[in-house]
């Protein structure tokens, strides 16, 4: 896998949808990946994340690792308490 990767050969699987039955009835698709496939994700990750990290502003929440909606919550209401005119 390390040397495909090197050499920009590696192709990612199709995902295998399973079908996961609900609690009232139905069933609702899920998509299982390789572990391949979630091996090299992951080193995507690791290598990426720091590199568009940088780029973001302290206050962005959205979609970053360690943040979630409820710190943007508290951090909203908190300005908000210091007459913050505009939240986006």
């Amino acid at each position: 896998m390390q040397q495909q990767l090197r050499a920009k050969l590696y192709k990612f699987t199709s995902s295998r949808l399973v079908k996961i039955p609900k609690a009232k009835g139905g069933t609702r698709p899920l998509e299982v990946m390789t572990v391949e496939d979630l091996i090299v994700l992951t080193a995507m990750k690791i290598v990426i994340e720091p590199i568009f990290e940088a780029d973001f502003h302290e206050c962005s929440y959205g979609y970053r690792p360690k943040r979630g909606a409820k710190q943007a919550s508290l951090v909203i209401r908190e300005d908000l308490y210091q007459q913050a005119w505009g939240v986006v």
